[in-house]
């Protein structure tokens, strides 16, 4: 499980160095509520999530869905 870095922003939680292939990213998880991101706010959780296409217009950016639970 990961915890999130900083305090939520406008719904957003935000991780950084998550397993992606042979390296590791930085992820943005959007929420539909700020109070469900102070709710998952400094608590350890796993992380969900699935890419798919179209990729965002950025070559850094990708789209996914998934979901996010308590470790």
């Amino acid at each position: 499980g990961k915890i999130n870095e900083g305090p939520p922003f406008s719904g957003s939680l935000f991780y950084k160095n998550i397993p992606y292939g042979n390296s590791s990213i930085e992820l943005k998880v959007e929420l539909n509520s700020v109070e469900k991101a102070n709710f998952f706010s400094g608590k350890r959780v796993d992380i969900f999530t699935l890419e798919y296409s179209p990729p965002c217009n950025s070559n850094i950016k990708k789209n996914s869905y998934g979901g996010i639970t308590l470790s």
